[in-house]
């Protein structure tokens, strides 16, 4: 999908979710803020600084500060790496730690990303972990070179229920004692309704309405975002507001 008129800011603490219909574009969008993919035209700013123009040694440092976080974390682990070795290549990559306090610093990780009180982790292989385990230690990966911002797209939809409220709670959690902005690719708009500051919504490649999430939610202004609520069931309206509530904060 090609990505046309696009712009948009993520200020540090901020939650903006980026919703739209299979194939308007979301996840191109998140792959070229992470760099994954480079606009034929445009720019993209991190601190200020144009990831494109910038010095190569520079362009590495900018890249540090925003991180992706995949829908499904399996084929994100190597199967032959234990979660050790998964976290503690990020922190080599990256040299934001020497090697003698990585495996200190792998534990520290994967406390932030709730998964401290199980030690025995570390030996384990994706394949003898939860899907939840799995999201959270590719979390945790993440948070190995002290992004500025996380890139989630659609991080939990794979995830059941309960387990999707623990998680999401936690990468919430995360921004609020971190200071991490989050941009949120989502499909699940009554999460997005409950955890968004803002609200951008794209169609055919396209943003077509921006803004704060209560607002747009209340009187949405774009035929597109119109329809997304009506599918979701959802009224132009808070009035069938049922609150999100994450297990974990």
């Amino acid at each position: 999908m090609a990505l046309e008129d696009v712009s948009l800011t993520l200020d540090a603490g901020e939650v903006l979710a980026v919703v739209g219909r299979s194939g308007s574009g979301k996840s191109t969008l998140a792959r070229v803020l992470v760099g994954l993919e480079t606009p034929d035209r445009g720019e993209v700013h991190i601190g200020g600084v144009d990831l494109a123009t910038a010095p190569e040694s520079v362009r590495q440092g900018l890249r540090r500060q925003i991180q992706l976080v995949l829908q499904d974390p399996r084929p994100a682990l190597d199967p032959l790496q234990t979660v050790m070795s998964a976290v503690s290549e990020a922190l080599a990559i990256h040299d934001v730690c020497a090697p003698a306090g990585r495996r200190g610093r792998v534990r520290e990780l994967l406390a932030l990303v709730g998964l401290g009180a199980r030690p025995d982790l570390l030996g384990r292989l994706p394949h003898e972990l939860s899907g939840g385990e799995c999201q959270r230690v590719l979390l945790g990966r993440a948070l190995a070179c002290n992004p500025r911002a996380l890139v989630l797209d659609e991080p939990v939809s794979a995830l059941d229920a309960a387990v999707r409220q623990q998680v999401l709670g936690e990468m919430l959690g995360l921004r609020d004692r971190l200071g991490l902005a989050l941009l949120l690719i989502a499909h699940d708009l009554r999460l997005v309704r409950d955890v968004a500051d803002r609200l951008l919504v794209m169609d055919a490649g396209r943003v077509v309405e921006v803004g704060e999430t209560a607002r747009i939610m209340a009187a949405p202004s774009a035929a597109a975002t119109t329809a997304l609520l009506s599918a979701a069931g959802l009224r132009a309206g808070p009035e069938d507001r049922e609150p999100w509530s994450p297990v974990a904060r």
